[in-house]
């Protein structure tokens, strides 16, 4: 069963980071990550325009969290708490012990081993903590920063399916990934 308990909500510690709940003081750096248009390319979503969307996903996180269908941390740069982005799981479903996972950082924290820590630290606790059996990404097959990372991680390739997302007045392919508990514990083991 699973044993999701955020009160109070877990604040999970790695070398460089912390990821802690989102609140509104964070309203202008997670302004920045959701409005960066290079960023939200690379997630397929459009860049918020104003303040004012920003605080409506907000709300959105906070309906998540207090409903129990979804968790999103800030991922917070230890020298300083700057949120530079986030991490979580979206629809989770209870029957099944089962999540898709989502991560995003500003651009100019790729390729410094930033979103591994801070994808490691979700999945100890989803695994170690939470009880899923098993989590999933949903990746556009076109971005290989992203799907390296999560079969750094020990993710495999569970299904292609095409053309099935439209974004920008097309239509995109998507690649689904997944990760057992079994596997990641084995991997851990290592």
């Amino acid at each position: 069963m699973l044993n999701i308990n955020l009160n109070p909500f877990p604040i999970l510690n790695t070398n460089r980071l912390i990821l802690r709940r989102i609140t509104t003081e964070d309203a202008q750096d997670f302004f920045e990550i959701r409005s960066n248009k290079e960023l939200m390319a690379a997630l397929d979503k459009k860049p918020f325009k104003n303040m004012d969307e920003l605080l409506s996903f907000l709300e959105q996180i906070e309906f998540g969290i207090n409903s129990n269908t979804s968790i999103a941390w800030a991922v917070c740069l230890k020298e300083d708490n700057k949120m530079i982005g986030h991490v979580g799981y979206h629809r989770i479903d209870f029957t099944n012990h089962r999540a898709e996972i989502g991560y995003a950082l500003l651009p100019q924290f790729h390729n410094k081993g930033l979103g591994s820590e801070a994808v490691k630290a979700i999945l100890d606790i989803a695994f170690n903590q939470f009880n899923f059996h098993s989590l999933e990404a949903d990746v556009n097959p076109a971005n290989n920063s992203s799907i390296k990372l999560i079969t750094k991680m020990g993710f495999v390739k569970e299904a292609h399916f095409r053309e099935n997302y439209f974004y920008r007045n097309t239509f995109l392919d998507s690649a689904i990934y997944s990760l057992l508990k079994k596997d990641y514990l084995r991997l851990q083991s290592q």
